[in-house]
């Protein structure tokens, strides 16, 4: 001790256990994190199949109600009237696919993926939901007696919901998709 000032031996074992400390808890996050990421990989394993085989299968479906659309007053109204029932009933039948039913737990295991594809996950599932339910009035007896102006409009809203499920699907399921693909090529290097 010089003049009650502590010796500078002291002072930098103290900044030696703190700088120790912080490296640990650093590698302590980047393995959470690199844990996260494998849980990850792992729940898109296991839902990859699946989003893209809903994705693909709405996307279809999509495509086929453009190409109908694009001929617009050529088609006659009996005829274009079963043409959207049909494409309601397979909406309808496509949104409850198991893909778009998900747990909490799997759409949260998925928050680390890039471009928030768990939240455009479960936005479209959201969506899908409420797409649904307003499908179901296409089978009413309310429906059949709508003037055809006001069901053009309803089934434009609807096919616009589509197209936001679709966009949100596209990113989520591809990202999924990404990290099965990595989850597998991590596994083929062990």
């Amino acid at each position: 001790m010089l003049g009650g000032v502590p010796a500078p031996r002291i002072t930098l074992g103290l900044d030696a256990r703190r700088v120790t400390v912080e490296r640990l808890a650093g590698k302590q996050q980047r393995d959470s994190a690199l844990l996260r990421m494998q849980r990850a990989q792992l729940h898109s394993a296991r839902l990859s199949a699946g989003l893209s085989d809903v994705t693909q299968l709405l996307s279809s479906l999509h495509a086929s109600i453009q190409i109908r659309a694009a001929r617009g007053e050529d088609v006659p109204v009996r005829q274009k009237e079963a043409y959207q029932a049909s494409e309601v009933s397979a909406l309808r039948r496509l949104l409850s696919h198991p893909a778009l039913d998900l747990d909490e737990e799997s759409v949260e295991a998925l928050l680390p993926l890039p471009r928030s594809a768990a939240f455009k996950l479960h936005a479209a599932m959201a969506a899908a939901k409420l797409l649904s339910s307003g499908l179901e009035f296409a089978e009413t007896e309310q429906w059949y007696n709508a003037e055809t102006y006001a069901r053009e409009l309803l089934l434009e809203r609807w096919y616009q919901d589509l197209d936001e499920i679709l966009a949100l699907l596209v990113v989520s399921a591809t990202e999924v998709r990404l990290a099965a693909q990595l989850g597998v090529a991590h596994l083929d290097q062990a």
